[in-house]
């Protein structure tokens, strides 16, 4: 493993999966559950 880049890149994947999250969950119907 000698990229160089390739913690900028594992960073750079996480964030854009997190952001992708985000926009499914925001997108979802509100479920009213009992807490």
């Amino acid at each position: 493993m000698n990229n160089r880049a390739y913690p900028f890149e594992l960073f750079q994947r996480v964030i854009t999966v997190s952001l992708e999250t985000m926009k499914i969950v925001s997108a979802l119907p509100k479920l009213d559950l009992p807490t």
